[in-house]
Order: C-alpha cells, then sequence, then structure tokens
C-alpha cells in the first residue's frame, strides 16, 4: 500500500474534511467511493456530486489499515518529512510487468487471473 493524496470539494471539504482534520492525530481511514482518478504523471483522487467519503468506516479493512499503519508508522512519517507526496514515482510508482494483464486476456479467458 503506498499512501495518496484527495481533493475534496464542496460539501465534502467543510462536512468530511473537517472530520479527517479532527481525527488527524488518530490517523482516520479514509474510504473514497466512486471518485474521479486522474492518472498524468501523478495520482489525483477529486470528489464529484455522487463520490461517497466515509471517515473510519465499521468495516473489517479498516483494522487491516489501522495494523498497516502502526506497522509502517517510521516510513510513513519519513515519506511526509521528506514531502514525498509531491513526487509523482512515489504516489504511483511504475507497475511491474508481471503485474498486468492485457484486457484481451480477461476477454478471452476471465479465469486466467
Amino acid at each position: 500500500m503506498k499512501p495518496m493524496l484527495i481533493t475534496l470539494s464542496d460539501e465534502f471539504e467543510n462536512k468530511e474534511g473537517r472530520t479527517i482534520i479532527q481525527n488527524i492525530p488518530s490517523a482516520p481511514t479514509v474510504v473514497a467511493i466512486r471518485v474521479k482518478v486522474i492518472t498524468a504523471n501523478y495520482l489525483s483522487l477529486s470528489t464529484q456530486e455522487s463520490s461517497i467519503i466515509m471517515v473510519n468506516p465499521a468495516i473489517q479493512e479498516t483494522k487491516q489499515l489501522k495494523h498497516w499503519y502502526h506497522s509502517n508508522i517510521a516510513e510513513l512519517t519519513q515519506m511526509v518529512a521528506e514531502k514525498n507526496f509531491s513526487n509523482p514515482s512515489m504516489l504511483l510508482p511504475p507497475v511491474n510487468n508481471n503485474e498486468t494483464t492485457p484486457i484481451v486476456t480477461l476477454l478471452e479467458d476471465p479465469t486466467s487471473v
């Protein structure tokens, strides 16, 4: 997992944004659904009218993410201190060739993955 940045707009900035800021000391887990994803030398997630933002949802994945966070807190703290959030290669590293599957392969044989 890699940390990433998200831009909140309109009502998300006022409501969910404040909740996130208030929970920063406890490292909130943020789940974003139906956000606009742009990958142009960096990773950009932006809210739109149909987006849903949940802060610390009561789901199993939240516990797993919290565990991951606490296991990697030293590295994450260093990344923030070094401002790696502004480095596109840190936010969206190149995909390893053995991790890609051509769409045509999936269309021909969905069980191949």
